[in-house]
């Protein structure tokens, strides 16, 4: 266990042979690398998830963590750029793979400006959660990849503000990041993402969760 206000720092190809709970702050690998562990991750409220980002490559340009069992998510997911890496529109990083599935999701997402123009897409994908990078349309308020009439309906009751932007987005959709490969899990996947509401919210810089 890894206990709230402590720091577990693992070098690049570390494995953790148990269980492993996350009550403080992870961070994974010699900038970057990779963790493996066996057994199950439960990560609390009170936990942090570092994950360093430089380049597209899982491992040796990004941190990776691997679980055999359940991964339950919650706390803090907090993610730098390093070696000079601007992510672009299309690139999509995956993070963290769990053989069971996943549940819960984090609480609070510390993630890099993109910029104007982009945004992050935290994604879900199979066995394997991803961060995506896609183009930001400031009026998919439902966070769907598209502008139409479900987003004005919102925007009218919520934003009017962004009625101009929507007039002028409406139509338009995010292009679709392309897949980037990860290690294959051993098992078969029974995804479990415990999500109780699905939208966006504005954290360090624009996120959506994918639908």
């Amino acid at each position: 266990m890894n206990s709230v206000g402590n720091r577990l720092d693992t070098t690049d190809g570390t494995t953790i042979g148990t269980n492993l709970s996350n009550l403080g702050t992870l961070e994974i690998g010699d900038s970057p690398g990779q963790l493996s562990v066996t057994g199950s991750y439960q990560q609390s409220v009170d936990g942090i998830l570092e994950i360093e980002i430089g380049g597209t490559t899982p491992v040796s340009e990004h941190d990776f963590l691997s679980v055999m069992g359940l991964a339950r998510l919650a706390g803090t997911l907090e993610v730098s750029l390093i070696d000079g890496f601007v992510p672009e529109i299309g690139d999509n990083f995956g993070f963290l793979m769990s053989d069971v599935g996943f549940a819960g999701m984090f609480n609070t997402l510390n993630l890099p400006d993109l910029g104007d123009g982009k945004e992050w897409l935290l994604n879900p994908g199979g066995s394997t959660l991803f961060l995506e990078v896609r183009s930001a349309l400031e009026a998919d308020v439902d966070g769907d990849g598209d502008v139409d009439g479900q987003d004005f309906l919102l925007i009218q009751r919520n934003d009017p503000s962004l009625i101009p932007a929507w007039e002028l987005e409406y139509g338009t959709t995010s292009p679709p990041v392309a897949s980037q490969a990860v290690p294959e899990p051993s098992v078969a996947v029974l995804l479990l993402w415990g999500v109780s509401a699905l939208g966006y919210c504005r954290v360090s810089a624009r996120v959506h969760l994918a639908s």
